[in-house]
């Protein structure tokens, strides 16, 4: 077993929380025959990676200031990005999600190309990795709460959800005097740093669960009374991101990783790719509420997402999925230096008791651009979204566990 210890960020952030590593032969015999379903032992060499920490001592830095279902861990990306590149060194991340490659990226004094073709993805990461004077962040939110207890804004309206069914009608008038208040805010940077506070909360003031990705109706934790909620997350993102490093080297684009290949993009030597799972998160869907009063077309964006199929359930709808993201990595190859390192992070899928391995039937598609260099077994521990939802895939046909799989693919 390897200890990787924990790394130090910029003067005035916590601690990064490190990574223990198990080889091959450290591995428990439930792993292995977990390997063995997916098709992947034997064809590389293995490892298994526990991260270290509490959900708190993960979510460092401006890793915590929004929460994002499926996001992908801080400390891997830390590790990942400390065996493979050095100072000064490009990174791509062209699923960023909620912007965690970026994060580590400024924090390690490296670059950053972060993509996405979600909008709400877009703006996350951008905040998330964008150092802002902490004296005109608060000045800012003074300014907004003054905008907001004086506003006479007319309820938002929109067709992407139902309002009614989400919110309560209190809940919803105050939303649409602060979303008004906020496109108030002359400077782009402060505006979008409180539109992602808005963001934020929307889940937590509506009618919907906090605890799980999908939309189920929690009438008894909506919140009439809005700004005391706001006001907390935007002041916990103030220190944070005040805190960060104050350098301009993580840039964030909107585009999706099946639309048409832009000329001139730059390459990097390591590309981390978070793709969407089979089976598992819709990210337009999780994420509609907030999409919705932010005015991001969910619809259009569901268009140009890779075909995944949660809820459906059916074995023979993976070939969709498995042809977008054998394209995809296509792409990436096009993407990545000769000899270059794509560490993807993935998972298979359990349906009606069938170990679906989308992932080993994907590195057979791909064998011609790149050639798996390592397989690396995610642990989750009990503290972890991830360990609970393993949990309920758990089943006695299996006998084991779903985990996550960190491919790590050197480019030919």
């Amino acid at each position: 077993m390897i200890l990787i210890n924990s790394l130090k960020t910029s003067p005035g952030l916590e601690p990064r929380i490190g990574v223990q590593v198990f080889s091959k032969d450290e591995i428990l015999p439930e792993h292995r025959f977990f390997l063995k379903k997916a098709n992947l032992f034997g064809i590389s060499p293995i490892e298994a990676w526990v991260v270290k920490g509490t959900n708190a001592q993960i979510n460092y830095s401006t890793h915590g200031v929004y929460r994002y279902f499926g996001k992908f861990p801080a400390p891997i990306a830390a590790k990942l990005i400390f065996d493979y590149t050095a100072l000064g060194d490009l990174i791509i991340d062209p699923a960023c999600g909620s912007g965690t490659t970026g994060v580590e990226a400024l924090l390690s004094g490296r670059r950053a190309l972060l993509q996405d073709v979600n909008p709400l993805s877009v703006l996350i990461s951008k905040v998330k990795t964008t150092q802002l004077n902490e004296h005109d962040l608060v000045k800012s939110i003074s300014e907004l709460k003054k905008r907001f207890n004086r506003s006479k804004a007319k309820p938002f309206e929109t067709s992407e959800i139902d309002l009614d069914h989400w919110f309560l009608p209190e809940t919803t008038r105050q939303l649409s005097r602060l979303r008004s208040s906020i496109y108030c805010e002359s400077d782009k940077d402060l505006q979008d740093f409180l539109l992602m506070a808005f963001g934020s909360i929307i889940r937590r003031v509506s009618r919907a669960t906090t605890q799980q990705g999908r939309l189920f109706l929690d009438v008894d934790t909506a919140i009439e009374d809005i700004w005391t909620t706001f006001e907390k997350v935007a002041d916990k993102a103030t220190e944070r991101i005040a805190a960060l490093p104050k350098f301009d080297h993580v840039r964030v684009v909107q585009e999706g990783l099946l639309s048409t290949e832009q000329t001139g993009d730059p390459v990097a030597p390591l590309v981390i790719y978070h793709p969407p799972y089979f089976n598992a998160y819709k990210y337009t869907s999780i994420n509609s509420l907030e999409m919705a009063w932010l005015n991001f077309p969910r619809k259009a964006t569901r268009k140009n997402e890779i075909r995944e199929f949660f809820k459906v359930g059916k074995v023979e709808n993976a070939h969709f999925y498995i042809e977008d993201m054998v394209q995809s990595l296509k792409k990436i190859h096009r993407r990545v230096k000769s000899n270059g390192i794509v560490a993807m992070m993935i998972g298979d899928a359990l349906i009606k008791a069938q170990h679906v391995d989308v992932t080993s039937q994907i590195i057979n598609k791909i064998s011609n651009n790149f050639k798996v260099e390592k397989i690396i077994l995610r642990i989750p521990k009990f503290t972890e979204a991830t360990w609970a939802t393993s949990q309920r895939r758990n089943t006695t046909d299996l006998g084991v566990t779903m985990f996550d799989f960190i491919i790590v693919l050197r480019a030919k």
